[in-house]
Protein backbone atom coordinates (compact mmCIF):
# COMPACT_ATOMS: atom_id res chain seq x y z
CA UNK A 1 0.00 0.00 0.00
CA UNK A 2 1.41 3.16 -0.90
CA UNK A 3 1.95 6.74 0.66
CA UNK A 4 -0.80 8.36 -1.02
CA UNK A 5 -3.77 5.32 0.23
CA UNK A 6 -2.19 5.22 3.42
CA UNK A 7 -2.62 8.77 4.16
CA UNK A 8 -6.35 8.54 2.22
CA UNK A 9 -7.26 5.67 4.92
CA UNK A 10 -6.13 7.83 7.64
CA UNK A 11 -8.39 10.20 6.81
CA UNK A 12 -11.28 8.16 6.11
CA UNK A 13 -10.60 6.87 9.90
CA UNK A 14 -10.52 10.08 11.38
CA UNK A 15 -13.47 11.37 9.83
CA UNK A 16 -15.54 8.12 10.61
CA UNK A 17 -14.20 8.52 14.16
CA UNK A 18 -15.74 12.52 14.10
CA UNK A 19 -19.15 11.50 13.00
CA UNK A 20 -19.59 8.86 15.92
CA UNK A 21 -18.55 11.50 18.34
CA UNK A 22 -20.79 13.47 17.15
CA UNK A 23 -23.49 11.46 16.22
CA UNK A 24 -23.44 9.42 19.58
CA UNK A 25 -21.40 11.61 22.06
CA UNK A 26 -18.77 9.13 22.76
CA UNK A 27 -14.71 8.58 22.50
CA UNK A 28 -13.68 7.23 19.10
CA UNK A 29 -10.29 6.91 17.84
CA UNK A 30 -8.46 5.53 15.14
CA UNK A 31 -8.06 1.38 15.57
CA UNK A 32 -5.90 -0.66 13.95
CA UNK A 33 -3.56 1.14 11.73
CA UNK A 34 -3.12 4.04 14.86
CA UNK A 35 -2.87 1.66 18.13
CA UNK A 36 -3.87 -2.26 17.83
CA UNK A 37 -3.19 -5.39 16.31
CA UNK A 38 -4.59 -7.10 13.17
CA UNK A 39 -7.98 -7.90 15.00
CA UNK A 40 -8.35 -4.38 16.38
CA UNK A 41 -11.21 -2.73 14.44
CA UNK A 42 -10.51 0.64 12.22
CA UNK A 43 -12.00 2.67 14.32
CA UNK A 44 -12.44 2.47 18.09
CA UNK A 45 -15.87 3.76 19.83
CA UNK A 46 -17.53 3.39 23.56
CA UNK A 47 -19.94 1.35 21.86
CA UNK A 48 -20.34 -2.04 23.21
CA UNK A 49 -20.72 -4.53 20.53
CA UNK A 50 -20.05 -3.06 17.46
CA UNK A 51 -17.13 -3.34 15.09
CA UNK A 52 -15.93 -0.43 12.86
CA UNK A 53 -14.01 -1.01 9.72
CA UNK A 54 -13.53 2.34 7.48
CA UNK A 55 -13.23 1.88 3.37
CA UNK A 56 -12.46 5.06 1.22
CA UNK A 57 -11.24 4.15 -2.29
CA UNK A 58 -12.38 4.64 -5.14
CA UNK A 59 -13.82 0.85 -6.71
CA UNK A 60 -15.80 -0.21 -3.71
CA UNK A 61 -16.86 -3.65 -3.44
CA UNK A 62 -19.75 -4.17 -0.98
CA UNK A 63 -20.34 -7.54 -0.62
CA UNK A 64 -16.49 -8.79 -0.06
CA UNK A 65 -15.81 -5.71 2.14
CA UNK A 66 -18.45 -6.77 4.36
CA UNK A 67 -17.61 -10.71 4.40
CA UNK A 68 -14.43 -9.27 5.55
CA UNK A 69 -15.52 -6.97 8.32
CA UNK A 70 -17.93 -9.81 9.40
CA UNK A 71 -14.57 -12.06 9.98
CA UNK A 72 -12.98 -9.64 11.35
CA UNK A 73 -15.87 -8.85 14.29
CA UNK A 74 -15.82 -12.12 15.44
CA UNK A 75 -18.42 -12.15 18.15
CA UNK A 76 -19.65 -8.26 17.53
CA UNK A 77 -21.69 -6.45 14.87
CA UNK A 78 -19.67 -5.28 12.00
CA UNK A 79 -20.50 -2.14 11.01
CA UNK A 80 -18.95 -0.97 7.35
CA UNK A 81 -18.14 2.92 6.60
CA UNK A 82 -17.51 3.72 3.07
CA UNK A 83 -16.92 6.48 1.44
CA UNK A 84 -15.42 7.05 -1.97
CA UNK A 85 -13.94 9.81 -4.20
CA UNK A 86 -17.03 9.50 -6.70
CA UNK A 87 -19.52 12.31 -6.17
CA UNK A 88 -23.72 10.97 -5.28
CA UNK A 89 -25.27 11.33 -8.70
CA UNK A 90 -22.40 9.56 -10.26
CA UNK A 91 -22.62 6.97 -6.98
CA UNK A 92 -26.35 6.30 -8.09
CA UNK A 93 -26.21 6.21 -11.73
CA UNK A 94 -23.66 3.44 -11.53
CA UNK A 95 -25.49 1.29 -9.25
CA UNK A 96 -28.69 1.71 -11.32
CA UNK A 97 -26.46 0.78 -14.07
CA UNK A 98 -24.74 -2.25 -12.63
CA UNK A 99 -28.05 -3.83 -11.23
CA UNK A 100 -30.69 -2.29 -13.77
CA UNK A 101 -31.91 -0.98 -11.07
CA UNK A 102 -34.00 2.36 -9.51
CA UNK A 103 -31.55 3.40 -6.74
CA UNK A 104 -32.16 5.98 -4.27
CA UNK A 105 -30.27 7.35 -1.20
CA UNK A 106 -31.51 9.46 1.47
CA UNK A 107 -28.30 11.97 3.06
CA UNK A 108 -31.17 12.57 5.78
CA UNK A 109 -31.62 16.62 6.21
CA UNK A 110 -29.39 17.29 2.75
CA UNK A 111 -32.07 15.21 0.78
CA UNK A 112 -31.92 12.50 -1.64
CA UNK A 113 -30.40 11.52 -4.98
CA UNK A 114 -32.26 9.21 -6.98
CA UNK A 115 -31.34 7.06 -10.51
CA UNK A 116 -33.66 5.55 -12.83
CA UNK A 117 -33.39 2.23 -14.15
CA UNK A 118 -33.47 3.39 -17.52
CA UNK A 119 -33.99 7.34 -17.35
CA UNK A 120 -32.66 10.33 -15.03
CA UNK A 121 -30.43 10.78 -12.70
CA UNK A 122 -31.32 13.46 -9.78
CA UNK A 123 -30.41 15.48 -6.98
CA UNK A 124 -33.45 16.41 -4.54
CA UNK A 125 -33.05 18.39 -1.66
CA UNK A 126 -34.84 17.97 1.59
CA UNK A 127 -37.85 20.09 2.32
CA UNK A 128 -36.54 22.79 4.91
CA UNK A 129 -38.29 22.37 7.90
CA UNK A 130 -37.47 22.61 12.26
CA UNK A 131 -36.25 19.04 13.17
CA UNK A 132 -37.68 18.14 16.34
CA UNK A 133 -36.62 14.10 16.19
CA UNK A 134 -35.33 12.13 13.52
CA UNK A 135 -36.52 8.77 14.36
CA UNK A 136 -38.24 6.83 11.16
CA UNK A 137 -37.31 9.24 9.45
CA UNK A 138 -35.54 7.11 6.21
CA UNK A 139 -38.05 4.21 7.11
CA UNK A 140 -41.03 6.84 6.38
CA UNK A 141 -38.97 8.17 2.97
CA UNK A 142 -38.49 4.95 1.67
CA UNK A 143 -42.19 3.65 2.54
CA UNK A 144 -43.89 6.58 1.16
CA UNK A 145 -41.65 6.00 -2.18
CA UNK A 146 -42.75 1.97 -2.60
CA UNK A 147 -46.60 2.90 -1.42
CA UNK A 148 -47.22 5.61 -4.43
CA UNK A 149 -44.99 3.56 -7.15
CA UNK A 150 -46.75 0.65 -6.58
CA UNK A 151 -49.52 2.13 -8.36
CA UNK A 152 -47.56 3.15 -11.12
CA UNK A 153 -46.46 6.38 -10.10
CA UNK A 154 -42.87 7.33 -11.74
CA UNK A 155 -39.76 7.81 -9.49
CA UNK A 156 -39.05 10.74 -9.72
CA UNK A 157 -42.82 12.13 -8.54
CA UNK A 158 -42.57 9.52 -5.66
CA UNK A 159 -39.08 10.94 -3.90
CA UNK A 160 -41.15 14.49 -4.30
CA UNK A 161 -43.70 12.96 -2.29
CA UNK A 162 -41.75 11.62 -0.52
CA UNK A 163 -39.45 14.16 0.83
CA UNK A 164 -42.32 16.15 1.94
CA UNK A 165 -43.31 13.07 4.20
CA UNK A 166 -40.41 13.17 5.37
CA UNK A 167 -39.80 16.50 6.40
CA UNK A 168 -43.46 16.36 7.97
CA UNK A 169 -42.11 12.92 10.13
CA UNK A 170 -38.96 14.93 11.45
CA UNK A 171 -41.52 17.97 12.64
CA UNK A 172 -43.08 15.68 14.81
CA UNK A 173 -41.90 14.15 17.97
CA UNK A 174 -42.03 10.32 18.02
CA UNK A 175 -43.31 8.49 14.90
CA UNK A 176 -46.46 9.73 13.19
CA UNK A 177 -48.73 8.66 10.12
CA UNK A 178 -47.04 11.01 7.59
CA UNK A 179 -47.34 9.41 4.23
CA UNK A 180 -49.23 10.26 1.28
CA UNK A 181 -53.04 8.58 0.79
CA UNK A 182 -53.79 6.59 -2.34
CA UNK A 183 -57.59 6.99 -3.42
CA UNK A 184 -58.64 5.26 -6.53
CA UNK A 185 -61.21 7.45 -8.53
CA UNK A 186 -63.09 6.53 -11.50
CA UNK A 187 -61.82 4.76 -14.35
CA UNK A 188 -58.93 3.04 -12.05
CA UNK A 189 -57.42 6.23 -11.80
CA UNK A 190 -55.04 6.71 -8.88
CA UNK A 191 -55.18 9.65 -6.82
CA UNK A 192 -52.26 10.75 -4.60
CA UNK A 193 -53.96 12.79 -1.41
CA UNK A 194 -51.26 14.32 0.92
CA UNK A 195 -51.86 16.06 3.89
CA UNK A 196 -48.26 17.47 3.91
CA UNK A 197 -49.62 21.24 2.95
CA UNK A 198 -47.90 23.89 4.94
Amino acid sequence: MGLRSRNKGKRGEREAAGELQRLFNVDARRGRQFQGSDESPDVVADIPGLHFEVKRCEDFRLYPSLAQASDDAGENIPVEAAAGETRPLEMARRLADAHRCNVVVTYGGHGMVAAEQEGGTWYLPAEATEVRDVCGAGDTVLAAIGTVMVEGICLRRACRLATKTGGRQVAELGITAAGPTLERGSKGMVHVRSDLRR
